[in-house]
């Protein structure tokens, strides 16, 4: 088992404040945190621990791992500052993006890789509600240095998982479904409320409690066990007065919710719950 490496981090966004600060409280070395603006990093550098911080990028090599924590948009100048500083570096260089590949860094015969935190860091100051938010998460890596990713994953208390080269772009949409696409799901459901007669604000806490249930739901009994409602039962005459209302009344949802039910419909069909002839009739409604 591989000791846990020197990390330097690049970005003091939430992300880079979180693994920080879990990686410090977890025993390891912070070397260096590194941010545009010097105080910026001198005042990060206090609050999770690390031992540096620095404005100055050439700084985190001195670790073993540098951990790119930035937008992915600053990708492409963080390995331009990179072959900038024509310094030759034994350290592995990842970077933290969902979506982009591990070798987006890999100019100049680096060794690269990506570690990705499948979990929502919120941009808060609460520095220790932040953190929390490190222990129990899932990571995917893709690229080099996969004994010093397992060693670092181990310090956060997460679990590593390996993706295929090039699935990154499909990794992230499916993150994005579910977490994304969630919030705009539930801001849809919250219109309906609405248009119903529940003011948001009303309707915000049982939609979120649904929502809550749900996800319990599919953490215990997974997919397509977890399904449930008009379509997992094949009540065709509900469908029909769902879209006759929201065509009614909120037109602007027709679109999201027909082909949120096709999908349902698949689901439907893997569990067994819906009758042959009612999922040939919805699959006639929703087309």
């Amino acid at each position: 088992m591989s000791p846990a490496p020197s990390i330097a981090i690049v970005g003091t966004g939430p992300v880079g404040r979180a693994l920080a600060l879990a990686y410090v409280a977890g025993g390891a070395e912070v070397s260096v945190l590194v941010s545009r603006r010097q105080e910026r990093a001198a005042e990060i550098a206090r609050r999770t621990g690390a031992a540096l911080g620095s404005a100055d990028l050439g700084a985190a090599l001195r670790a073993d791992v540098v951990l790119f924590a930035v937008p992915d948009r600053a990708l492409p100048e963080a390995s331009a500052r990179l072959d900038a500083l024509a310094t030759r570096s034994a350290a592995l260089f990842l970077h933290t993006s969902g979506a982009l590949p591990g070798d987006v860094l890999a100019a100049g015969g680096r060794r690269t890789g990506s570690l990705h935190p499948l979990q929502a860091f919120p941009d808060i100051d609460d520095d220790a509600r932040l953190a929390a938010r490190v222990a129990g998460a899932h990571w995917f890596h893709e690229g080099d240095g996969s004994d010093a990713c397992a060693a670092m994953v181990r310090v956060w208390r997460g679990t590593l998982h390996r993706l295929t080269p090039g699935g990154k772009a499909l990794y992230h949409a499916g993150a994005a479904m579910l977490s994304n696409h969630t919030v705009a799901l539930f801001d849809s459901a919250l219109a309906a409320f609405e248009k119903a007669g529940v003011a948001r604000t009303v309707a915000h806490a049982p939609l979120a409690a649904l929502l809550a249930g749900t996800a319990e739901n599919l953490a215990a009994a997974g997919v397509p066990a977890a399904l449930t409602g008009p379509i997992a039962r094949g009540d065709v005459a509900t469908i029909r007065r769902h879209l006759d209302a929201l065509a009614a009344a909120a037109p602007q949802l027709v679109e999201s919710y027909v082909a949120m039910a096709r999908r349902t419909l698949v689901v439907a069909r893997a569990k067994g719950s819906i009758d042959p002839a009612a999922a040939s009739e919805l699959d006639a409604i929703l087309g």
